[in-house]
Order: structure tokens, then C-alpha cells, then sequence
């Protein structure tokens, strides 16, 4: 009889709630570079189908963090409240008390918790969902467009991770670096550098988008950082159609190559008196190395290859000599003719 009013009682029971909030901090983003004036676009991030989707069983494993919404028969006097897996990775429950929930996928955290319900519920019913993930972090950094943290929930590819992210901006670099923390495991790449603590992997970007079997597309595991350096830069300015700063998205860029970026010198140009001005080492003066793009153009003379950062000037009918004072003013005053880094 008794057991017989227990089983009325839990049918007519309302199914309950609970929930607890937890916030997890964004990851800074590390992109401190000024806008140039001119740039090629994006570089798309294709999204490979996914062929792996959590553990081995296919489902999302729980961790710290991670917000759950339960319902069970039994529970009324913990109607409309909500719990998060602490950082022990546990929940404390009304009945059943506390249960380790980290480590667990949905379906086998709800079978603990059916197991342990037997003991006061006759045929109890539990259900379990996730309202929020928050326990696999990846912080993606850098020349993305939506830079941050990320969570997993569930296996996702590199590729699939960097979409999330937006996709690599114009001004993104040739590499993108992966670092893993040690105990995650090993990166399964070649070259992967340690330092006792964690790994990182160099990953060209051409190599990773070149397929969507491309062996560089790995697995990204909680905790790991994605970080997509900005690409070098070389600047054209001066009597040129597009005048601003472009990445080298290749080992380098010769002089040609970022002339035509530029939109080829306009008619009042002085090609033979272009200029290429470089950095010096030790805070010595800007170099200053005279480019004759006349016979570059012509096939009489080769073509010059630019370093990182190097401006490529290309003065007016003007005195060359007026022009580069004017240009070199414009620089230590920070006109704006240039795009500074």
C-alpha cells in the first residue's frame, strides 16, 4: 500500500528544473596591427564535414563548468533551479545528494542518476540536458575575424574551429601556430617544438586549405590555443593608383609584384626614380636604395625582391628629391601617408 501511494505520488509530480550559472573569460585578443589601406581579400575558411563528433561513442563528454537542466520525478522541492558541474566536476542534487557528473556523457550521467533514484522511486524518470557549454575552451587568436574563446562541444577539426571563428582576415600570415598543453596528449604533426609544459605546431596555411582531407587539418582538443599571426607587410605609395600596405602572402614579394597590387604607376609617375626604403638595424636612418622600374619594366634590369615592411616609392614628376623630403616628413609625423604597424 505504501509503495503503491509512493508511485501515485510520483506520477502526479511535476518534472523540475535546476540550473546555476557560471561564466567562463573571453581570451584577449592579440591583434594589435593598424588597418592598411589597401588589401586583397579573405582568405576563406572552408568547414571539412565532420566525421568525428565527441568520444568514442559519438557523444559530448562533461566537464566543469558545463550547465545542465535536470528533470527527475521526485525532486519537487527543488522546482525551477539550475546547477553547473563544478570545478571537482560534480552536482549536488536534491535525494540523491552528490554525483560526479564530469567524465560523463549525457546518457551515462542519467543512468547514475536513474540507479541512484531506484533506491527512494520505484521507476523513477530522469531526463538531462546541456543549456550551456563551458568545459572545452579553445582560445583563437590573432588575424581572425571574430577572434575569442570557443567551445568544442564535441570533436571539431581545425578547419571547422577557425570557421567558427569567422575565417582569416586579409592581413593573416602563412602559418598558424596550434599550442597544446602536455597532458592533452601529442599534436600528430611533424616539427611539433616542446617545452616541457606544452607543444606547438607550425601549420602552413596553404597545406591546411589545400583539401579537405589535408593532413594538417588535426583534431583540436579542450585548452588548446589557435594563433594566426598577421601577415609581413610591404607598402607601395607615391604616384601609384592604389597606394597602401599588403601582405606577403608568399616567402616574398618582388617589386613588380607589389607595383601591381598598387594598380601600376599612374601617368604622372617617375618610374625611373623609384626609391626602396628599408629598415635599418639599431636604429640606424632608413635605408635608401634607388630602383630603376623603367628598365625593370623593360627587361633590362631584374626585378628587386622586398623585405617585410619595406616602402616601395614611386615619386611624381616633382623633383624626386622634393617628393622623398615630403614623403620622409610625412613619415616622422605620422601624416598618414604611411600605414604603420
Amino acid at each position: 500500500m505504501y509503495v503503491r501511494l509512493i508511485r501515485q505520488s510520483a506520477i502526479g509530480s511535476c518534472f523540475v528544473g535546476v540550473s546555476l550559472c557560471l561564466g567562463i573569460a573571453a581570451a584577449q585578443q592579440a591583434s594589435t596591427i593598424a588597418q592598411p589601406a589597401t588589401v586583397s581579400a579573405p582568405l576563406a575558411i572552408r568547414p571539412a564535414p565532420s566525421t568525428a563528433s565527441g568520444p568514442a561513442d559519438g557523444a559530448y563528454v562533461l566537464g566543469p563548468g558545463d550547465q545542465l537542466q535536470i528533470w527527475a520525478l521526485g525532486m519537487d522541492e527543488s522546482s525551477n533551479k539550475t546547477i553547473t558541474i563544478d570545478p571537482d566536476g560534480h552536482i549536488d542534487l536534491p535525494l540523491i545528494g552528490r554525483v560526479e557528473a564530469s567524465g560523463r556523457t549525457i546518457d551515462q550521467l542519467r543512468q547514475t542518476l536513474l540507479d541512484k533514484l531506484r533506491a527512494f522511486i520505484i521507476d523513477p524518470q530522469v531526463t538531462v540536458a546541456i543549456t550551456e557549454y563551458g568545459s572545452e575552451p579553445v582560445s583563437v587568436l590573432g588575424a581572425v575575424k571574430d577572434p575569442g574563446l570557443r567551445q568544442l562541444k564535441g570533436r571539431k577539426r581545425l578547419v571547422e574551429v577557425l570557421a567558427l571563428s569567422g575565417g582569416l582576415t586579409a592581413e593573416a600570415g602563412n602559418t598558424i601556430y596550434l599550442t597544446r598543453r602536455v597532458q592533452s596528449g601529442s599534436i600528430p604533426l611533424p616539427g611539433v617544438t616542446t617545452d616541457g609544459e606544452t607543444s606547438t605546431a607550425v601549420i602552413p596555411v596553404s597545406d591546411l586549405l589545400q583539401s579537405n582531407t589535408s593532413k594538417f587539418d588535426i583534431a583540436v582538443r579542450p585548452n588548446d590555443t589557435i594563433a594566426v599571426p598577421l601577415a609581413h607587410m610591404v607598402y607601395v605609395v607615391g604616384a601609384v593608383n592604389r597606394p597602401g600596405g599588403f601582405p606577403i602572402r608568399e616567402e616574398s614579394i618582388s617589386a613588380l609584384q607589389a607595383l601591381s597590387l598598387a594598380g601600376g604607376i599612374d601617368l604622372k609617375g617617375s618610374a625611373k626614380d623609384a626609391r626602396i626604403l628599408r629598415n635599418s638595424s639599431n636604429g640606424a636612418p632608413r635605408q635608401e636604395i634607388a630602383l630603376n622600374l623603367s628598365k625593370v619594366l623593360q627587361g633590362k634590369s631584374e626585378d628587386v625582391h622586398l623585405q617585410p615592411n619595406d616602402i616601395l616609392f614611386v615619386p611624381g614628376n616633382l623633383s624626386k628629391n622634393v617628393t622623398l623630403r615630403a614623403l620622409e616628413a610625412g613619415i616622422q609625423i605620422g601624416t598618414g601617408l604611411l600605414i604603420w604597424r
